[in-house]
C-alpha cells in the first residue's frame, strides 16, 4: 500500500500534490529512526513505484507532465521530482543500485519544465506568463502552481538540489539576484481567491510551506550574511510572529509553520528534508537546553545552544563553537546534534565576511552519473524538450 498524501477522518482524500509521506521516511532513515530497513524500503518503493497518479505515469517515461490537459501540472511535477530524489537516497544507502538510478533519474525531470526564455519553471501552453502572478480560476488550466506563483516555486528543486538550480540559472550572481527579487515588495502581486497566499515580504509568503527553505538558500552561494539578515526581519521586523492567538501568519498546517518558527529561533534549520544537515542562520533566543529524547531515561543528552551579544540590532553571527571548538562551516551535521553538544553563536551588529564551507551538493556521484547516462538514452527529441531552447520555446516544444 502507497503513503497516504492527507487524512481526513481517517480516509485519504488525496488533496494534496506530492507523496511526501516519503520524504519524511527518508529524514528518518538517515537519521537512524527507523527499526525496520525493510519496511521502509518496501514502503517508499510501493508509494513511489505502484502510484497510479498521472504525473508518475509521466515521469516514469522520462516525459514532463503536460499542464495543457492538468491543474497544477508544473507545481506537482516540481514536487514528485523532490520526492523521488530523497527515495533515491534510501535505495542507495541500502545498495540498491537500480532503484536508485530509476528514482534519481526521475528526480532529476524537474530540469524538463525549465523555460530558458524566461528562466523561470512554467506550464506548455501558457499564453501569459507573469511569476510573480497567482493563477486561481475555474478555467480549466487557468492554472500550473499550487497555492502559490512560478516565482515561489522556482525554489521547490532547491529543496534537495541547490546547486542544480543555480547551474539553470547560469551563475550564482542570477541566483542572488532571483532570491532577492522573491523578498521584493515591489513584486506581490495576490489576486482574488489567491488561498493560503499570506504572511508575505514580497512574494516569499511565510503563511505557506512553499517557501520556508528560501532564506537559507543564501548559504548555498556563501551569502551566509543574507539568510541571517532575512531571518532577523522575518521573526523580528516583519511582525509576522507573536505570542497571541495571530500569532501566527496562516494555516499551520500539520504544525510546519510552527516548526519554522521554533528552529529558526534556535538558529538551526533543516532546508533539505532528506538529509542529515541543518543549516545555520541567525538564532532569536539568547539561551536554551533542549533535552533531547531518548528510550533511556538514564542517559538523556541536553542540547545547549547560547547566542552571546544577543540583541535586535545584533543580526549576525560573528562566529559559531561547537563545544568550544569554532566551527568553519554553515551547517551542522545531525549526529552532531544529537550528541547533546554545545552551541555556542556569537551574535554582531555588522557582518564579517569569512570563508566558511557550505553544505556538500546533495546530488552525490551516483546521481551524477545517472544524470550523464540519462542524456545519452534520450531521443534527439527529448534532449530538445529538456533544454527548452529560447528559440523554440514556444513552438514546437509546448506542442509535444
Amino acid at each position: 500500500q502507497r503513503l497516504p498524501k492527507w487524512l481526513l477522518a481517517e480516509s485519504e482524500t488525496d488533496v494534496m500534490i506530492g507523496y511526501h509521506g516519503v520524504a519524511i521516511i527518508t529524514n528518518a532513515f538517515l537519521k537512524g529512526l527507523v527499526s525496520s530497513k525493510h519496511a521502509a524500503i518496501h514502503t517508499i518503493l510501493a508509494t513511489t513505484s505502484s502510484n497510479n497518479e498521472p504525473v508518475v505515469y509521466y515521469h516514469k517515461r522520462g516525459e514532463r507532465y503536460p499542464s495543457r490537459d492538468h491543474v497544477e501540472a508544473v507545481s506537482t511535477g516540481l514536487e514528485i521530482a523532490v520526492d523521488d530524489t530523497c527515495a533515491a537516497r534510501v535505495m542507495e544507502a541500502n545498495g540498491l543500485r537500480g532503484h536508485a538510478i530509476r528514482l534519481a533519474r526521475r528526480g532529476s525531470l524537474y530540469q524538463a519544465y525549465f523555460d530558458n526564455a524566461s528562466s523561470y519553471f512554467r506550464g506548455d501552453d501558457t499564453e501569459h506568463f507573469d511569476p510573480y502572478e497567482f493563477h486561481y480560476s475555474n478555467r480549466k488550466n487557468a492554472h500550473d502552481f499550487t497555492e502559490g506563483s512560478a516565482a515561489q516555486y522556482f525554489f521547490t528543486p532547491a529543496l534537495v538540489d541547490p546547486i542544480g538550480l543555480i547551474r539553470l540559472l547560469g551563475s550564482v550572481e542570477e541566483m542572488k539576484k532571483r532570491l532577492d527579487a522573491l523578498f521584493d515588495p515591489t513584486f506581490l502581486r495576490i489576486q482574488h481567491g489567491a488561498r493560503d497566499v499570506t504572511g508575505c515580504i514580497g512574494q516569499c509568503c511565510l503563511g505557506n510551506e512553499v517557501v520556508h527553505h528560501v532564506p537559507y538558500l543564501y548559504n548555498a552561494i556563501r551569502r551566509f550574511d543574507l539568510t541571517q539578515r532575512r531571518i532577523n526581519d522575518i521573526l523580528l521586523n516583519s511582525n509576522l510572529f507573536g505570542s497571541g492567538p495571530d500569532g501566527l501568519p496562516g494555516n499551520d498546517d500539520c504544525g510546519q509553520i510552527s516548526a519554522f518558527l521554533l528552529l529558526s529561533a534556535l538558529g538551526i534549520y533543516p532546508a533539505d528534508p532528506c538529509s542529515t544537515v541543518w543549516q545555520l542562520g541567525r538564532p532569536i533566543v539568547r539561551a536554551v537546553n533542549l533535552t533531547l529524547g531518548s528510550i533511556d531515561q538514564n542517559n538523556k543528552k541536553i542540547l545547549r545552544i547560547i547566542a552571546h551579544n544577543q540583541a535586535p540590532n545584533h543580526p549576525y553571527v560573528q562566529s559559531v563553537y561547537l563545544d568550544g571548538m569554532k566551527l568553519s562551516r554553515s551547517y551542522l551535521y545531525h549526529s552532531e546534534l544529537i550528541a547533546g553538544p554545545l552551541i555556542e553563536f556569537f551574535m554582531s551588529p555588522s557582518f564579517k565576511p569569512n570563508y566558511l564551507s557550505v553544505a556538500p551538493s546533495p546530488k552525490n556521484q551516483l546521481e551524477k552519473k545517472i544524470l550523464i547516462s540519462s542524456r545519452r538514452r534520450q531521443t534527439p527529441r527529448q534532449r530538445t524538450a529538456a533544454r527548452f531552447s529560447t528559440k523554440n520555446s514556444r513552438s514546437s516544444l509546448f506542442r509535444s
